[in-house]
């Protein structure tokens, strides 16, 4: 579970869950995130080393909520506008192909989605359950952004 929740780099983050941590490009600010041309506003100042810091911001798919169930008075960041290529039924939860420009990725939702391939979604997380990774070594930087955690 150490390793699941707290990766070492990109290999062991994508190695272990199935399906494996989602990792995107994204470049930092003290006063937000930008993930695939979008800006995703943080709730309070983040330390930065440079502004506009290039990363690789790992997440995995068990952690993002459908935007349209979460607790809006939480301090969630939200994606809007996420193309549903493929909704997968799996019991309790479903599974999702989704599209973010040109980035696939994955997410898993609880059964009170109604996300619907060929639509658009809004998806919500816990800044506190991100990875940021150098680009270049493929190391965990740091983790949990307000979590307190480094």
């Amino acid at each position: 579970m150490e390793i699941y929740l707290n990766p070492d780099n990109v290999f062991v983050a994508t190695f272990i869950g199935a399906p494996s941590m989602n990792i995107f490009n994204a470049s930092l600010y003290p006063e937000y995130i930008e993930l695939e041309g979008r800006k995703l506003n943080l709730y309070k100042k983040m330390p930065v080393a440079r502004e506009g810091m290039e990363v690789k911001m790992g997440i995995r798919p068990d952690f993002f909520q459908d935007g349209e169930f979460a607790d809006k008075n939480s301090q969630l960041l939200e994606i809007k506008g996420i193309e549903v290529d493929l909704v997968e039924p799996l019991g309790y939860d479903r599974e999702l192909d989704l599209r973010l420009g040109k980035k696939e990725f994955k997410a898993r939702l609880d059964l009170r989605t109604r996300a619907r391939e060929g639509e658009r979604i809004n998806l919500c997380f816990d800044p506190a359950r991100v990875h940021f990774f150098d680009p270049e070594t493929e190391k965990n930087i740091f983790s949990g952004i307000f979590s307190g955690a480094s």
